[in-house]
Parts: structure tokens; C-alpha cells; sequence
């Protein structure tokens, strides 16, 4: 009988100590439901982003694209017609005048681009050969345009067609000497408008379509000099190759979020860049062209992109 009855006081003691571990179990489940959910939901309000690496070959769908080659060419600016519009109108007032810091009435209908350089009169070829060996040349404007205009360089670009599951072998371009001031590459940037079109600069960048103001880490603008004596006749006499090899392209795609929603029109993003600066200052420089009704910017303020957008 004892036997028994110590028996059964185990038996419940046990049964007792098993349903307490039962309900600090439910509790601690509980706690850590409820936490986990409280810790989920705080993640998703924080909206952060995740990295997620991932590799596609060029042309593989509509995104993974080939960059732009884009040519920068500094002063641009064509002596004799600037000097045929009216006396004490050169290049350098004319600087001074998209700078901002000189204004000058006469040349408020000046065409930016009637005074530059076209780089359709000095190209002789552009050229793109695909990995099958087939190519495709075009002398045409459909394969390049004016990507940037400033008061002291004017960009083309060529974009590369997109072709679905189809690789770029190389684009040519072949350009004629005597785009360059003095007739030869300039070694590295030096323009001083007072010293008119003998001084220059000369620029090659990566970047993705319409979006040269997002570029500057892919560019070149350093020169080797062509020649060691430094003649000017053996410099305009030099033929320069310049080869660039693309192996891979490191891009960003974020996701879109409710407190900064992704730009849709990415695709022309310097023209949404443009268009903003000039909405929030209400005013266009005289080099940019837009479709926005706005007044000609007569004061100059210089921000990262070196942009005149003050009135």
C-alpha cells in the first residue's frame, strides 16, 4: 500500500512538472510568433533592399544591353561663324554668354548647334560587326546624336542596336583629324575660350543610352602625346587607333518602393534629369533644347553636373 500511494504522488508529480512545460512551451511559442511576426512587419515597413547578384550575357532579353560609345569633344565652337553673326561676338563671349556671366541680346537666337561642330561632316565610318561575322554599317544619324550639350563640350553617342540573343563582335568609328583643334588628338583637356580653337579637349565614355550625366566614372579623357618632339606637322600627320575591350557590365536594378518609387522612363534619363533642373529654376539655358516653354536662364550656378540652372 505505501508502495502504491508513492506511486501514484510520483505519478502526478510528474504529470503536474509535464503540463507546466507544456504551457511554458505555449507561451514561448507564442512570444516568438508574435515577436517574429512584430520583427517581420518591421522589416517590411522598413522597406530596405536586399542584394541579389545575378550574370546574363549581352542581348539575353531587352535589359541587358550593350553601354553607349559616347565621344566628348571640348571646344566645339567654329571660329568663322561665330565672327560672321556680328562684331565682338567670338568664342570667347559667346562662353561668356551660355555661362552666364555675360549677356548679350544678339545672341539669344544664336543655334547652339549651327556654331558647333557636326560630327556627320567629319565621320568616315561607323560600323558594328556581329559575333557571326556579318556587319552592318551605317553613315546615317539614326546610329548616333548629340547626347550632351554644355558651354564647353559637346557629346555624341552611338547606341548599339538591341538584337535578341545576338553579341557584338565591335563597333568601329573612324573620324577625320581634322575635328580636332590643330588637327590632332589633344592630350589631355585644356580650353580657354580666349584662345580660340586651337585649344581643345577630347573625351571617350561608357555609359547606357541616355544617360550620360550618370557616366563619369567610365570616362577617358588623358592622352598620350602623339609625338615626343611635339611638331605640329608630324601630330596632324599621326593616324590614332583607340581600342576599348567590354568584357562585362556591372548594373544596379533597384526595386521599386512606395517612399522612392523607380523611374519609368530610365530610358531617357537624361531628358528627365534635364527636365527637372529646368521646372525647378523655371528657366532653360541657352544650349539645351526642350519642348518646355521656358525663359532663357541669365544668372549661373554650378552644381555636380556643371549645369547653369539659376534665374
Amino acid at each position: 500500500m505505501p508502495t502504491t500511494e508513492l506511486l501514484h504522488k510520483l505519478t502526478h508529480k510528474a504529470s503536474k512538472l509535464k503540463k507546466t512545460w507544456r504551457r511554458i512551451f505555449a507561451v514561448t511559442c507564442n512570444i516568438l510568433a508574435v515577436g517574429l511576426t512584430g520583427w517581420c512587419f518591421h522589416k517590411y515597413q522598413a522597406d530596405e533592399d536586399v542584394s541579389h547578384v545575378n550574370y546574363r550575357r549581352f542581348h539575353d532579353d531587352i535589359d541587358s544591353i550593350y553601354p553607349s560609345l559616347t565621344l566628348c569633344f571640348n571646344n566645339p565652337y567654329l571660329k568663322e561663324k561665330l565672327n560672321d553673326i556680328g562684331e565682338g561676338i567670338n568664342i570667347t563671349t559667346y562662353v561668356s554668354f551660355l555661362e552666364g556671366r555675360n549677356w548679350d541680346e544678339r545672341m539669344v537666337h544664336i543655334d547652339y548647334d549651327n556654331v558647333t561642330i557636326d560630327l556627320g561632316d567629319y565621320l568616315d565610318l561607323a560600323e558594328i560587326t556581329l559575333e557571326n561575322g556579318s556587319k552592318s554599317l551605317n553613315h546615317g544619324k539614326m546610329l548616333y546624336y548629340v547626347s550632351q550639350r554644355s558651354p564647353l563640350m559637346k557629346c555624341y553617342s552611338f547606341d548599339i542596336p538591341y538584337l535578341p540573343d545576338t553579341g557584338i563582335e565591335f563597333l568601329a568609328v573612324r573620324v577625320k583629324n581634322s575635328i580636332f583643334p590643330f588637327g590632332f588628338r589633344p592630350p589631355q583637356h585644356d580650353f580657354d575660350p580666349e584662345r580660340g580653337r586651337f585649344f581643345g579637349g577630347f573625351q571617350v565614355t561608357f555609359n547606357y543610352p541616355r544617360q550620360i550625366f550618370r557616366s563619369g566614372f567610365a570616362t577617358k579623357w588623358r592622352w598620350n602625346l602623339l609625338d615626343p618632339n611635339g611638331t605640329l606637322g608630324a601630330m596632324q600627320k599621326k593616324w590614332v587607333g583607340m581600342n576599348f575591350e567590354v568584357k562585362n557590365v556591372e548594373t544596379l536594378k533597384r526595386r521599386s518602393k512606395s517612399r522612392l518609387p523607380c523611374n519609368d522612363a530610365w530610358r531617357n534619363d537624361d531628358e528627365e534629369i534635364i527636365r527637372k533642373i529646368m521646372k525647378t529654376v523655371n528657366c532653360r539655358p541657352p544650349f539645351w533644347i526642350s519642348h518646355l516653354d521656358m525663359p532663357l536662364c541669365t544668372k549661373v550656378i554650378y552644381f555636380k553636373t556643371n549645369l547653369m540652372i539659376e534665374t
